[in-house]
This record gives C-alpha cells, sequence and structure tokens, in this order.
C-alpha cells in the first residue's frame, strides 16, 4: 500500500500538538497546574515523537526501496542540525556552569549528540535536547532496522514482540532499584537512556513496514487484526499506568516516561493514515500543517526562550501566572514559526547542497520528521 502525503500529512499537525503538550508539562509548576493527566501525559509526547519518527522514515524510505545510509545520515544531520546547535547556543549563555571542567563536559557531550547516555550531563544545558540525543543513535541504526525490519514477513507482530520484552526489561529494571538508597539511576535508565526507547522507535518502523505492504482489498483483514491487537494492547498499557497498581514500589511511575504507550501512538498514527480526508480535514489545514512544520523549533527553543522571557521580560511585566505562561507559550510559537521559515529551512537547505558529494541539489529521501 503505497502511502500518499495526502495521507501522512494529517500527522504533521500532531506535532505540534505534542510539542505544545511537553511545553505545557515543563510550565506546570509555574501555574500549579500539575495533574494526574499533565504530569503522566507530558513525557509521554516525546515517546510519540519516537514513534512517529520511526514510521515516517519508514514509510518515506519504503517508497524508494531502500536507503543509502550516507544521503541519509546527511540529510538528518541537515534536519535537525542548525536549529539544535542554535538552541544550544542560547541555553550555554544562560546556563553554562561555574565548575569549567564540568561544563565543558556537558557541553561536549551536547555537541556530539552523546548527552541521553550520560546520567549526570542529560538534561545539563538545554534539556529538551536529550531526546535528539536518543533520535541521533536512532538515525544511527536505521539502515540496518529498515533492512531487518523489510526481510521480516511479520514485522509488526516483531515490533510488538520487541515491546513486549522491553516492558518486561523496565519493569525488572525498577524492582531490582526498589531498595536502592537513591532512585537516581533507575530514572535515568527508564526515562532517558537511549537503548530503553528503541523498542518505540521499533514499533513505528514496524507498523511502517507493515502498512507500506497492505494491498487494499486483500489484505483488509489483517489490518483490522492489527489493528485490534494494537488498540488492545494500548488498553492495557493505559489501564496499567492509570490504576493504583501502576504504582511501583519505588516510587517511580512504570515506563510512561519511557515506552509504556507506544502501541497507543502507533495505533493513533495508523487510524490517522487510514481515514477518510473528511475525518482529518483540520489536521489537513495549511495553518496546522505549517505549525506542525515549527513544532522542532516549539521543542528544542522552549528552554532558551523560556530562559530569555522568564528571566529578562517577565520580571518587568507583572501578571498573574497564567496569563504570563500564556504569553511565554504565545511568544515561543511565534519566535518558533519566524524561526522556521527563516533560519531551519534555509540552513537545512543549504546543508544537504552542499555536504551531499554527488549533487549539489539534494533529492530529499525523507520527509521532514
Amino acid at each position: 500500500m503505497l502511502l500518499s502525503d495526502a495521507r501522512t500529512k494529517p500527522l504533521t499537525a500532531y506535532r505540534f500538538l505534542a510539542a505544545m503538550g511537553v511545553v505545557a508539562f515543563h510550565c506546570r509548576d509555574r501555574v500549579d497546574l500539575s495533574s494526574l493527566l499533565l504530569d503522566r501525559i507530558g513525557p509521554s509526547m516525546v515517546t510519540f515523537f519516537f514513534v512517529l519518527s520511526g514510521f515516517i522514515l519508514t514509510v518515506v524510505n519504503d517508497q524508494a526501496g531502500k536507503v543509502k545510509p550516507r544521503k541519509f545520515w546527511i540529510n538528518r544531520f541537515a534536519r535537525i542540525a542548525p536549529l539544535y546547535y542554535l538552541a544550544l547556543l542560547v541555553s550555554v549563555y544562560f546556563v553554562f556552569g561555574h565548575d569549567e571542567t564540568e561544563s565543558t563536559s556537558a557541553l561536549l557531550l551536547d555537541v556530539t549528540f552523546f548527552q541521553a547516555w550520560s546520567q549526570k550531563y542529560a538534561l545539563a544545558l538545554n534539556g529538551p535536547g536529550w531526546s535528539l540525543s536518543v533520535e541521533a543513535f536512532f538515525y544511527a541504526i536505521f539502515p540496518l532496522c529498515f533492512l531487518v525490519f523489510r526481510r521480516l514477513k511479520h514485522p509488526l507482530a516483531w515490533a510488538i514482540t520487541l515491546w513486549l520484552i522491553s516492558q518486561v526489561f523496565i519493569g525488572w529494571i525498577i524492582i531490582a532499584g526498589r531498595h536502592a538508597p537513591s532512585h537516581a539511576m533507575t530514572h535515568f535508565l527508564i526515562c532517558y537512556l537511549p537503548l530503553l526507547h528503541l523498542c518505540s522507535f521499533c514499533l513505528g518502523v514496524g507498523g511502517g513496514t507493515w502498512i507500506a505492504r497492505l494491498d487494499d482489498g486483500v489484505s483488509l483483514s489483517s489490518l483490522w487484526y492489527w489493528l485490534g491487537a494494537l488498540l488492545i494492547l494500548s488498553a492495557l498499557a493505559v489501564a496499567w499506568r492509570y490504576l493504583p497498581l501502576a504504582e511501583q514500589p519505588s516510587g517511580l511511575p512504570f515506563a510512561t516516561a519511557s515506552s509504556l504507550l507506544s502501541p497507543v501512538f502507533l495505533a493513533l498514527i495508523l487510524v490517522t493514515v487510514l481515514a477518510n480526508e473528511s475525518a482529518t480535514s483540520v489536521l489537513r489545514h495549511p495553518s496546522a500543517e505549517f505549525l506542525g512544520h515549527a513544532s522542532f523549533a516549539v521543542y528544542i527553543l522552549q528552554s532558551p526562550v523560556q530562559y530569555a522571557y522568564f528571566r529578562v521580560i517577565s520580571p518587568h511585566v507583572h501578571m498573574p501566572p497564567l496569563l504570563d505562561v500564556g504569553v511565554y507559550a504565545l511568544l515561543l510559537v511565534a519566535v518558533s514559526c519566524v524561526s522556521f521559515a527563516a533560519f531551519e529551512t534555509p540552513a537545512r537547505k543549504f546543508l544537504r547542497a552542499h555536504l551531499t558529494p554527488s549533487s549539489r541539489k539534494f533529492a530529499v529521501a525523507t520527509s521532514d520528521t
């Protein structure tokens, strides 16, 4: 089943909603909006990005039939690097520590996209950047993942199996850490370590590989079988997350910030791309699509803009906390839209043109995920 751009277009708008969910989570303490829903769903939006990334990269590259690693890596670097490094530069200006050795180590890890592998420095400078460290790991292994899943007879079944195994392993980590004097290591492992997010990315790759093979009218029963299986897994994951039994003895929430809700997100993605156009008309609106494209800027610039606003502007403008956060959110969206159009897009095109050896005009092999 060849997915057209029209079918995958609504997924772009989802990215903006997910990014704003993360922003709301990070602002909850400023307006005393901490709640069961926000505290637990907010971090899961990053997992949604991981699943969506695996799905989109697979579907688009499946149309080409193969992944050329060098071109793929150049394309991905050009996509995330310009704005990532700009956000890091601004963050360094505001938060660079007094300990020169420690700050230099943190900066080195952030520059090389390795901060998520370090418990000490995962959030040291531009906190949200840890997920780009995870994405960089996914990009590094995607050509291999793509090849492996294309050769599997039941790619989605294998992806679900990997997810189930990961949940058992994460559960073991939490139980093993229940008597530890500190939960810091357990929290780092399940929330930030790239390896424990891999099942989310692979679930997206498996789902993308599977749906790319569907033949309308022939595999309709298979379609509903797998969607049903995903919905059942999603219901179990949500129930486990929100029932009282979900709280483990360690006091840490069970894997929600890692990968527990991945089947929920894959089911949402599959239902969306298979829905008719009228059902997703709002998501297809040009303004929704544009905001979706600007979502990366919303996500990666949230801390720098927050530093600037609440340290430079907010102290001189006395507003109620909720209105103050609202102004910050509007400013962030405005800055992100301008950044996407005036900096991110030109920089991406420039890097693609000048880093690709075969041609100065690189035909993009993947969408802007």
